[in-house]
């Protein structure tokens, strides 16, 4: 059995919550790094580099639809979509909020 896997529809980037945040991530510092992380949205910044941890669902969704291009570095950049898509934005996602890690990475002995 064939099965055809459509390709992403755009009006439908940037609708849950961790499509919102990674795109207003970028929207405020500019690149961001995805690490496989955690089910739930994480993010960090440690030494001025914003890395996010969600499952890559949320991510490969916002490359696959144009609204975000992958730099030289691996880091993901806004494309003119993205920076369309969250013009709007007004105030910080709550999932930013909530998925904010601490900075610095603490080791327990």
């Amino acid at each position: 059995m064939n099965v055809v896997k459509a390709a992403p529809r755009l009006e439908r980037a940037g609708k849950t919550p961790s499509q919102k945040a990674i795109l207003w991530l970028l929207r405020e510092y500019g690149r961001v790094r995805h690490e496989r992380g955690s089910r739930e949205f994480r993010w960090r910044m440690t030494e001025g580099i914003v890395t996010v941890l969600p499952e890559p669902g949320p991510w490969e969704f916002l490359l696959a639809c144009g609204a975000t291009v992958l730099d030289t570095d691996g880091f993901a950049i806004l494309t003119e979509t993205g920076r369309a898509l969250c013009s709007g934005y007004q105030v910080e996602p709550p999932t930013v909020k909530v998925g904010r890690l601490p900075d610095q990475v603490i080791w327990l002995t």
